[in-house]
């Protein structure tokens, strides 16, 4: 059984009255913070550092393989801030990459070669589309450029 982990920011004063409302609902929560799983699970990035961003919901076969191959696509243009990926068990893999580039031009390039990689005959990739503009000032603070 896997049990949710809910990420919260407050201070301890904060914590003490959420411990009090939950208790008086019946409800018990632990604070785990420092265990090893949940570090994992959350997912840590600093958006002030990005000049460029470029988030991506990707979609690759779930083979051995398929995501390195669409990395090393494009390795030369990007660099990895932030990635989020479950295993599901099906036959597709999902995740949602964050890019980071030094030029507006090597985003560009990157967003060419990810479209090329959609109807190339490697298969690394099945479908790619950008996060909407709720999500991407979700994850940045900011609003996307056009």
């Amino acid at each position: 059984m896997q049990f949710p982990v809910l990420g919260l920011i407050g201070s301890g004063h904060d914590y003490g009255v959420l411990d009090e409302v939950l208790q008086k609902r019946g409800v018990s929560a632990d604070d785990v913070s420092t265990d090893e799983d949940v570090d994992y699970r959350i997912i840590n990035y600093a958006p002030a550092l990005f000049r460029h961003p470029l988030f991506v919901n990707i979609e690759f076969p779930e083979r051995a393989g398929a995501l390195l191959q669409f990395m090393t696509g494009i390795k030369d243009l990007a660099s990895l801030c932030y990635f989020n990926y479950a295993y599901s068990g099906e036959r597709v893999g999902r995740a949602l990459v964050g890019m980071e580039f030094d030029t507006p031009a090597n985003q560009q390039a990157c967003l060419d070669r990810i479209n090329t990689m959609l109807h190339d005959h490697t298969g690394c990739i099945r479908a790619a589309r950008e996060v909407s503009d709720e999500t991407f000032f979700r994850l940045t603070g900011k609003a996307r450029r056009i």
